[in-house]
Protein backbone atom coordinates (compact mmCIF):
# COMPACT_ATOMS: atom_id res chain seq x y z
CA UNK A 1 0.00 0.00 0.00
CA UNK A 2 2.69 2.44 1.37
CA UNK A 3 4.75 1.50 -1.98
CA UNK A 4 1.99 2.32 -4.31
CA UNK A 5 1.01 5.62 -2.41
CA UNK A 6 5.01 6.85 -2.81
CA UNK A 7 5.11 5.80 -6.59
CA UNK A 8 1.59 8.05 -7.16
CA UNK A 9 3.35 11.18 -5.04
CA UNK A 10 6.87 10.61 -7.25
CA UNK A 11 5.07 10.73 -10.46
CA UNK A 12 2.56 12.67 -10.53
CA UNK A 13 4.91 16.28 -9.86
CA UNK A 14 7.03 15.08 -12.90
CA UNK A 15 3.95 14.39 -15.19
CA UNK A 16 2.62 17.67 -14.46
CA UNK A 17 5.95 19.26 -14.69
CA UNK A 18 6.19 17.96 -18.43
CA UNK A 19 2.79 18.71 -18.96
CA UNK A 20 3.79 22.33 -17.51
CA UNK A 21 7.24 22.74 -20.19
CA UNK A 22 4.86 21.26 -23.25
CA UNK A 23 2.53 24.03 -22.80
CA UNK A 24 5.03 26.83 -22.19
CA UNK A 25 7.26 25.26 -25.13
CA UNK A 26 4.16 25.28 -27.47
CA UNK A 27 3.53 28.70 -26.88
CA UNK A 28 6.32 30.08 -27.59
CA UNK A 29 7.33 28.00 -30.13
CA UNK A 30 4.31 29.22 -31.93
CA UNK A 31 5.17 32.66 -31.98
CA UNK A 32 9.29 32.15 -32.69
CA UNK A 33 8.58 30.05 -36.06
CA UNK A 34 6.90 32.56 -38.88
CA UNK A 35 6.20 29.58 -41.46
CA UNK A 36 3.42 27.16 -40.95
CA UNK A 37 6.23 24.35 -42.19
CA UNK A 38 8.97 25.40 -39.55
CA UNK A 39 5.84 25.40 -36.77
CA UNK A 40 4.97 22.06 -37.56
CA UNK A 41 8.21 20.70 -37.40
CA UNK A 42 8.85 22.46 -34.35
CA UNK A 43 5.51 21.18 -32.67
CA UNK A 44 6.28 17.39 -34.09
CA UNK A 45 10.00 17.32 -31.90
CA UNK A 46 8.75 18.94 -28.86
CA UNK A 47 5.92 16.63 -28.86
CA UNK A 48 8.17 13.84 -29.77
CA UNK A 49 10.18 15.05 -26.60
CA UNK A 50 7.94 15.69 -24.04
CA UNK A 51 5.75 12.46 -24.74
CA UNK A 52 9.15 10.64 -23.85
CA UNK A 53 9.15 12.94 -21.15
CA UNK A 54 5.85 11.99 -19.65
CA UNK A 55 5.97 8.53 -20.50
CA UNK A 56 9.47 7.90 -18.67
CA UNK A 57 7.61 9.80 -15.86
CA UNK A 58 4.86 7.40 -15.43
CA UNK A 59 7.89 4.57 -15.90
CA UNK A 60 6.70 3.31 -19.04
CA UNK A 61 9.25 1.19 -20.21
CA UNK A 62 8.99 0.58 -24.30
CA UNK A 63 10.28 -2.28 -26.44
CA UNK A 64 10.53 -1.32 -29.87
CA UNK A 65 10.76 -4.46 -32.53
CA UNK A 66 12.75 -3.69 -35.65
CA UNK A 67 14.40 -1.21 -34.96
CA UNK A 68 16.87 -1.49 -37.91
CA UNK A 69 13.64 -0.44 -39.92
CA UNK A 70 12.85 2.68 -38.18
CA UNK A 71 16.20 4.16 -38.06
CA UNK A 72 16.09 3.56 -42.36
CA UNK A 73 12.50 5.50 -41.85
CA UNK A 74 14.13 8.59 -39.64
CA UNK A 75 16.97 8.77 -42.20
CA UNK A 76 15.47 8.67 -45.37
CA UNK A 77 13.37 11.91 -45.15
CA UNK A 78 10.11 11.38 -46.93
CA UNK A 79 6.87 11.32 -45.81
CA UNK A 80 4.99 8.28 -44.65
CA UNK A 81 2.15 6.72 -42.92
CA UNK A 82 1.55 4.58 -39.99
CA UNK A 83 -1.40 3.84 -39.70
CA UNK A 84 -2.62 2.42 -35.91
CA UNK A 85 -5.64 0.60 -34.60
CA UNK A 86 -5.27 2.60 -31.00
CA UNK A 87 -6.74 1.94 -28.13
CA UNK A 88 -6.25 4.97 -26.10
CA UNK A 89 -4.62 8.24 -26.19
CA UNK A 90 -1.61 6.78 -24.66
CA UNK A 91 -0.94 5.01 -28.07
CA UNK A 92 -0.08 8.41 -29.55
CA UNK A 93 2.30 9.23 -26.92
CA UNK A 94 4.47 6.28 -27.43
CA UNK A 95 4.22 6.63 -31.46
CA UNK A 96 5.63 10.00 -30.78
CA UNK A 97 7.83 9.48 -28.57
CA UNK A 98 9.65 6.76 -30.91
CA UNK A 99 9.59 9.11 -34.05
CA UNK A 100 9.03 12.32 -34.06
CA UNK A 101 5.53 12.29 -36.01
CA UNK A 102 2.04 14.87 -36.88
CA UNK A 103 -1.67 13.36 -36.69
CA UNK A 104 -4.37 12.88 -38.51
CA UNK A 105 -7.70 13.41 -36.08
CA UNK A 106 -11.33 14.49 -36.07
CA UNK A 107 -12.85 17.59 -36.41
CA UNK A 108 -14.52 17.27 -33.27
CA UNK A 109 -11.27 16.76 -31.69
CA UNK A 110 -10.00 20.73 -32.78
CA UNK A 111 -13.42 21.54 -30.86
CA UNK A 112 -12.51 19.75 -27.57
CA UNK A 113 -11.46 22.43 -25.07
CA UNK A 114 -8.13 20.18 -23.90
CA UNK A 115 -7.43 18.15 -26.15
CA UNK A 116 -8.32 20.43 -28.91
CA UNK A 117 -5.85 22.89 -27.73
CA UNK A 118 -3.06 19.71 -27.27
CA UNK A 119 -3.60 18.36 -30.60
CA UNK A 120 -2.83 21.80 -32.34
CA UNK A 121 0.18 22.09 -30.12
CA UNK A 122 0.97 18.68 -31.56
CA UNK A 123 0.86 20.00 -35.26
CA UNK A 124 -2.02 17.91 -35.62
CA UNK A 125 -3.82 17.94 -39.13
CA UNK A 126 -8.01 18.11 -38.76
Amino acid sequence: MFKKVYRILLKTPMVVLGLLLYTLTSIIGGFLFVTEKSRKKFYRNNSSFFSGFILKALWFKINVKNKKYLKQLKKQNQNFFIISNHMSYLDIMIISSIIPTLFITSKEVEKAPFLGRISKWGGSFY
